[in-house]
């Protein structure tokens, strides 16, 4: 097994699949950063970046805001 795979709640939603994130941090022996990484890999490679508060960083949303 390489890395640590570790369960928060609420876990976030994968932006690609729409499946529960996990967070994955890296192994001793390993060269790469923790992140937010899709829990049906490999069949989805969705993937997100940790925030500065260890939430997953969401991308800006872009459209019109709509009030009732």
């Amino acid at each position: 097994m390489s890395g640590q795979v570790i369960r928060t709640k609420p876990e976030p939603y994968c932006l690609e699949c729409g499946a529960k994130m996990v967070l994955r941090r890296p192994g001793p022996s390993h060269d790469w950063n923790a992140f937010w990484g899709c829990s049906q890999y490999p069949e989805c490679k969705g993937s997100r970046n940790i925030g500065s508060d260890g939430s997953p960083e969401y991308p800006e949303r872009q459209g019109l805001v709509v009030s009732r």
